[in-house]
């Protein structure tokens, strides 16, 4: 298959004046708000800098769909709130009751990350356009037709073991019950379903990985989807919410690759232009139903608000994260961004073994608190006591996780790096199985970054659950090769037919 590499030409980078501008307007603003102490200022900078960002990934949609979601994703957790407030005529800044240098410095670092994610995002584009005009075929290797039977097949055996393992604290704990999920539930099936369970999303990313047709791929993208249903149902709604941008990151990724089939047709645009307001009020409605609070009956648009600003509490997490900041070095963590590659290594089950660890426990503990590398369980305990014992938690941000290991130089370069990131998955995408199974696991989570773990999407690299998933799929594809099963089958089923 021939796979054009869509480039932005020489055409683009003089278009990118009015993004550049637009950027440069939003640093000033904010500069000027810094030394006139003006809150509301520096929010209205932020928002001019979030709507260069916007502005560009929506002209060059194509090819910045990623980097699009990616700031969707910020502006939700991190800008909506304050932006909200101020729009609104409140004093949004009063809100957290953090004194007004923690305020100061979570706007900081909006605008420094803002800023880093598009230059870095920019300058990817000009590195590969200058080294890379050309016309480039897709690297499937030969036995792809194996390797894509093999993965299909693993991934609907695995989400058996997937839904058990879904369906069991639905049963135990029952609908709306999501903070007794946190503080009460422990699973007591077999070490080996989790096990077995955890191939689902692996197998399915690298059956997608080898480019199926679009009815086999919405099949199993289906059936992911509806495997959140039982979390959602508990009251937990981030694997449903991220498995839909997942399925839609993969078609926009598949339309990007030219194939003789759109993937993005009419059909999925009417569908996407309705279902995501629909979602939007249904997810509000559903937050004040989760939290035993009366369902608020109103317009669309003051529903979506809600929405926006109910999800914007990680903005207060900058905030409250500032005033612990001390607290949280003193936990001695050896690192928080690298956290979960770090917990994995050294206190899963081989780090047990071989250093006699403690393995962490799955529910909020002080020894979570004092002993792990993450910063939502250390922040949650400094800042909650009881209450974080009690089941509740603050979560966390990549942005304050990479500013209290290498402050501030490392926000710039992280999210420099990130920017440049979000456009080489989608240029990288279809050049080699094993690579595009890599970015589609990445991608499985990598937008919840701005409330989440800075390194948590790229933790499964480092599992034997994935490269087991990986190693078994690739076997199995090379013994079907070997002796040629699938041609054997085919031909079967051809004399069938003509008998």
């Amino acid at each position: 298959m021939m796979i054009k590499l869509h480039l932005l030409k020489n055409k683009l980078f003089s278009t990118v004046y009015m993004e550049c501008g637009m950027l440069g307007i939003g640093i000033v603003i904010w500069m000027l708000a810094y030394f006139c102490s003006d809150f509301n200022l520096a929010i209205a900078g932020i928002t001019v800098a979030f709507l260069a960002n916007l502005t560009y990934s929506i002209k060059h949609f194509r090819e910045q769909f990623v980097f699009f979601f990616m700031q969707i994703s910020i502006f939700t957790f991190l800008i909506s709130r304050p932006m909200i407030g101020w729009l609104s005529g409140m004093d949004w800044w009063n809100n957290a009751s953090q004194a007004e240098e923690n305020v100061w410095f979570a706007l900081s670092l909006l605008i420094v990350t803002e800023t880093a994610l598009f230059l870095g995002n920019l300058l990817t584009v000009y590195l590969v356009k200058k080294n890379s005009n050309r016309i480039y075929n897709s690297y499937l290797e030969g036995m792809t037709a194996e390797l894509r039977f093999i993965s299909q097949v693993i991934f609907y055996i695995t989400m058996l073991f997937y839904l058990v393992e879904q369906l069991e604290p639905l049963f135990v704990i029952g609908i709306g019950n999501y903070l007794s999920y946190y503080t009460d539930f422990t699973s007591q099936l077999p070490g080996i379903i989790h096990t077995i369970a955890s191939f689902m999303k692996y197998s399915l990313c690298i059956f997608l990985a080898t480019l199926p047709s679009k009815r086999s791929a919405m099949l199993s993208l289906i059936l992911y989807v509806l495997s959140t249903i039982p979390s959602l149902l508990i009251g937990v709604r981030n694997p449903f919410i991220l498995s839909l941008l997942f399925c839609l990151v993969y078609f926009l990724l598949r339309d990007y690759l030219c194939d003789s089939k759109r993937w993005v047709g009419k059909c999925e645009k009417i569908l996407i232009f309705i279902g995501t307001p629909v979602l939007l009020v249904f997810f509000t409605v559903y937050a004040s139903f989760r939290s035993g609070l009366d369902v608020k009956v109103g317009n669309v648009f003051s529903s979506i608000l809600d929405f926006f600003y109910g999800q914007g509490v990680s903005f207060d997490v900058l905030c409250i994260g500032y005033g612990y900041m001390l607290g949280l070095k003193i936990l001695c963590p050896c690192n928080y961004t690298f956290g979960g590659i770090i917990d994995y290594l050294y206190r899963g089950t081989i780090g047990q073994k071989l250093f006699n660890t403690q393995p962490l426990t799955s529910y909020n503990s002080v020894f979570n608190a004092k002993n792990s590398n993450s910063l939502s369980h250390a922040l949650s305990y400094l800042s909650l006591k009881d209450d974080y014992l009690a089941g509740r938690g603050r979560g966390s941000s990549y942005l304050l996780e990479v500013m209290t290991d290498f402050g501030w130089i490392g926000v710039i370069v992280f999210s420099l790096l990130l920017g440049s990131l979000l456009i080489l998955m989608v240029y990288s995408f279809g050049r080699k199985i094993l690579l595009s199974t890599l970015i589609l696991a990445c991608l499985q989570n990598i937008f919840f970054m701005p409330r989440a773990e800075a390194t948590s999407w790229l933790t499964f690299i480092v599992t034997l659950q994935f490269w087991c998933c990986v190693a078994g799929c690739y076997l199995g594809a090379f013994i079907f090769n070997k002796w040629k099963i699938i041609p054997k089958a085919k031909k079967i089923l051809e004399l069938k037919k003509g008998g």
